[in-house]
């Protein structure tokens, strides 16, 4: 649609948005044939014409002013040229417009009011490429996340929470790997074997809410074969695909606990930032390739899954041994067993008075509370004490 038709200085503009409409547009964006886009504001009428104040914009700075990151005032009082335009439109479009430019400062009474925003969802990053078109290519296996973050109204994210996002993606990523390879390191870490063929990296970002492209660093396959980074990233995309059913989940992490823990990394970066999450896949072979989508719903029940523990066993017992540490203050204690193989116990004392006038170090009798609990997500058992009473070896003979 044509706007202002006689306002010929900027060519055949074509109107884009209306953003303010009372009987007639007063905020629009327009764009010349050139590309170049322009934001009017009426600013007075009469009944043989309207006055209009206009600025060109770059694609960026428009979509900034349109996503609410720049402010309506801002925009007219500082255009990226300098220059601003006051054009006088005669109703008569037979009648050519006249236009006058003006050089900041502008005049108060033909800027909006301060504090006045746009607030609409816009692309400020570029369009990605597919990642099927990008695996096909590379031949690499390429994820593609996309996110929607209600609080932005542009293609961004925060820094902190996405980038925790990125590394709990990485490290249940790895995690997975080294479970499909049955490869433990010193003290449970992630070997380098497994590193070679699991770690990802960023591709770019882009538009269409926020999204981000990775891709697995592992050679090229020589030939149409699985390698082992199609497998891993195969399951990591199952594992999405599965959070939102609490029964498929608990099955899928089953005895996985470093698995079940950095994916529970991962889902607390973007649990209450995001409407979804959503994974799209695609491997060097055209026909391995999938994709998974979670609500922000889904994304906090698969949450409660993974931290859910159920008791699996309560017993007390008496133990022998030394009284290492204890808190009046924390209702802590410390306890070392002298008769079953120097067993460390440690935990919450049931009643403050049981460990006020003791001495640390001493020998005593320790009455111990013991709740097996298993998170059934990951398999992952965790064993909780409780001291319920504390004697010396005297009054324990007695009793």
């Amino acid at each position: 649609m044509r706007f202002h038709p006689n306002l010929r200085l900027f060519g055949a503009l074509e109107l884009l948005e209306v953003y303010e409409f009372y009987d007639a547009p007063l905020l629009v964006s327009c764009h010349a044939a050139t590309g170049t886009v322009y934001l009017a504001v009426a600013v007075s009428d009469s009944l043989e014409s309207e006055e209009w104040l206009y600025i060109a914009m770059s694609r960026d700075r428009f979509a900034q002013v349109r996503s609410g990151r720049v402010d309506l005032r801002s925009a007219f009082a500082g255009p990226e040229d300098g220059i601003s335009f006051l054009a006088n439109v005669p109703r008569d479009a037979a009648i050519e417009a006249t236009v006058r430019a003006l050089s900041p400062p502008i005049s108060e009474a033909l800027l909006p009011d301060a504090g006045e925003f746009l607030n609409y969802s816009t692309d400020t990053l570029p369009e990605l490429d597919s990642e099927e078109s990008i695996a096909a290519r590379a031949r690499r296996n390429v994820l593609r996340f996309k996110m929607k973050l209600p609080e932005y109204a542009r293609s961004e994210a925060p820094a902190r929470p996405f980038g925790l996002f990125l590394a709990g993606m990485q490290e249940t990523l790895n995690s997975i790997a080294q479970s499909l390879r049955s490869v433990v390191g010193r003290r449970g870490e992630v070997t380098q074997s497994v590193l070679g063929f699991s770690e990802l990296a960023v591709l770019g970002f882009g538009g269409g809410s926020f999204e981000v492209l990775v891709g697995s660093l592992e050679p090229p396959p020589m030939f149409d074969e699985v390698t082992e980074a199609t497998e891993a990233i195969e399951h990591f995309v199952k594992l999405l695909s599965v959070a939102g059913n609490a029964d498929q989940l608990e099955e899928f992490l089953k005895d996985q606990p470093r698995v079940a823990g950095n994916f529970l990394s991962l889902l607390k970066a973007v649990d209450k930032r995001v409407d979804f999450l959503q994974v799209k896949w695609a491997s060097p072979l055209p026909e391995r390739k999938g994709g998974a989508r979670l609500s922000g719903s889904s994304i906090k029940a698969a949450i409660a899954v993974i931290e859910n523990k159920r008791p699996q066993k309560r017993s007390d017992y008496w133990r022998h041994g030394h009284l290492n540490g204890a808190s009046i203050e924390s209702n802590t204690f410390q306890f070392r067993s002298l008769e079953r193989g120097d067993e460390h116990y440690e935990g919450k004392v049931a009643d403050p008075a049981t460990i006020d006038g003791i001495t640390l170090g001493a020998t005593y009798h320790a009455h111990i509370l013991q709740v097996t609990t298993l998170k059934p997500a990951s398999g992952e058992t965790i064993e909780e004490f409780t001291l319920l009473a504390l004697v010396t070896p005297d009054q324990f003979r007695i009793t």
